[in-house]
């Protein structure tokens, strides 16, 4: 791998221990992927940010990085959900909350944003279209790629630190034109009522299930922006994806639509759509233990809008989680709990300890965390769209 005079000076160690270490792991992946040089980003957000996921060695692993001087060359820089919200709305484990305040003090001394969310891009942490950056969290891959036009591979969390320690990614994957071309076309064919939150996220899913390359929805497919998150964070859980064109949201669609003339054809219909909910635990009704919102972190629009029409039908008695980021402020704790919605902070039901509520079943809208549900926590997932949860958690009260 080609390396600037700068480079070479940061990989012999003239700036620092931990700099050296950044630019040793960033070289060593590049040269095995065949990279031929670095490139500048000035964007990154680190993943396996709960002390759940990386245990005290991963904590103590970031701490030798701070300890030895590393500090962030990008103009923005953030981290994901940790295991634990910032309010204590949850469950807290003392020698875990402990472990988890060091591993955000070391990333606050690094110079990242602590505002732990996985929709950075809703904190300030918004590049901008065919700005090179490198995250590490799948939905926000997805989303930088396929609605901001950035340009990002899936990192893993530790490469995302060092792109961050030394300002640098390697040149491979998405940063190439021609690795971002499509190569599959798919056509949903769908009723107006199969549009919504839920069975946006399904499609998602199943793009994510059966496509190996670069999807491309056809025209004629339109969601809105809850829509559009559910779908690309669905695709990221049930696949590999960094990039799907999506028809009125993607910067460069008409282009790559443009190009797509040999592409493999899909298709994708109700019918399969409604299938897959069913496999994966079907339609929710009052019979869960809990409603999950928030995974991805929901804006604060919507957030407003769960807790209006809760309000209206005097709270629910179902616990209701909504997860946001650690950006959103408090007073929107405070609001839930007179609801009976726990609004958390900074983690979501997908990174937590979820053992500690004893929690069964839960009803969600996003097929992300129906995935990672029951595979990490033995937790049976039911699939509403939000109205419907809403209309559960009211009915549920009574109102």
């Amino acid at each position: 791998m080609y390396l600037t005079q700068i480079e070479e000076r940061m990989l012999n160690g003239e700036y620092g221990e931990a700099v050296r270490k950044a630019m040793e792991i960033l070289v060593r992946i590049g040269e095995a992927l065949g990279a031929p040089r670095l490139i500048p980003v000035t964007s990154v957000h680190v993943s396996g940010i709960s002390v759940n996921n990386i245990g005290v060695e991963g904590v103590e692993l970031i701490e030798w990085f701070a300890r030895n001087g590393a500090r962030v060359l990008v103009k923005r820089a953030t981290i994901n959900p940790m295991g634990f919200d910032l309010d204590g709305i949850m469950p807290r484990d003392s020698r875990e909350w402990a472990l988890q305040l060091r591993l955000l003090n070391a990333f606050r001394n690094m110079g990242f944003s602590t505002m732990v969310t996985c929709t950075p891009y809703d904190a300030g942490n918004r590049p901008g279209r065919g700005e090179h950056i490198a995250w590490s969290e799948s939905s926000a891959v997805l989303y930088a790629n396929s609605v901001l036009g950035a340009r990002t591979n899936r990192e893993g969390g530790i490469v995302a630190l060092a792109a961050g320690i030394t300002g640098r990614i390697y040149l491979w994957g998405m940063h190439l034109d021609e690795e971002r071309m499509p190569t599959h076309l798919i056509r949903i064919v769908v009723k107006d009522d199969v549009r919504n939150d839920l069975y946006s996220g399904v499609v998602g899913a199943i793009i994510g299930s059966v496509v190996d390359g670069i999807p491309l929805i056809d025209e004629g497919y339109r969601v809105d922006e809850a829509g559009v998150r559910n779908l690309l964070a669905a695709a990221g859980a049930w696949g590999s994806l960094p990039l799907i064109y999506l028809p009125g949201v993607t910067p460069d669609y008409r282009d790559a639509r443009s190009r797509c003339d040999t592409c493999e054809r899909l298709e994708i219909d109700d019918r399969e759509i409604k299938d897959f909910i069913e496999r994966v635990g079907g339609y929710a009704d009052e019979n869960v233990d809990a409603i999950f919102v928030g995974c991805p972190h929901v804006n604060t629009s919507v957030l407003d809008y769960i807790m209006n029409k809760l309000e209206k039908c005097g709270g629910t008695k179902i616990p209701f989680y909504v997860a946001v980021g650690g950006h959103v402020p408090r007073e929107y704790v405070d609001k839930g709990l007179r609801l009976n919605i726990r609004v958390v902070r900074g983690t979501c039901m997908v990174v937590t300890e979820l053992s500690r509520l004893g929690l069964e079943s839960i009803a969600t809208n996003s097929m992300k965390a129906a995935f990672y549900l029951p595979r990490r926590h033995g937790v049976q997932v039911k699939l509403g769209e939000l109205d419907k949860l809403v209309s559960i958690a009211c009915g549920a009260h009574g109102g």
